[in-house]
């Protein structure tokens, strides 16, 4: 999608696109070519909220997870710490 700004505008505004972490690129200076490799989006709308949404109930799942995960771990330790303790005879 073209710009409109003039040639001698083009280095500025990659730099500062770049430095703003909007985008990485590499410039083709023979063939006057930017080309993008990765860009962030300047409009946050609701298929960005329901897909921000989803991925923070995956985080808070495997977060439960690895809690119960490090609770019944440490029920299993204390309770065979208790058993190191009694003497059969």
């Amino acid at each position: 999608k073209p710009l409109r700004i003039n040639d001698d505008e083009v280095e500025y505004w990659i730099v500062k696109a770049i430095s703003s972490k909007i985008l990485d690129c590499k410039v083709d200076q023979l063939n006057q070519l930017v080309i993008v490799s990765r860009h962030t989006a300047r409009v946050f709308g609701m298929p960005q909220w329901q897909s921000l949404r989803s991925k923070l109930g995956v985080w808070r799942g495997n977060i439960a997870n690895a809690i119960n995960t490090i609770q019944a771990n440490k029920v299993t330790e204390d309770g065979g710490q208790g058993m190191q303790g009694l003497m059969i005879r």
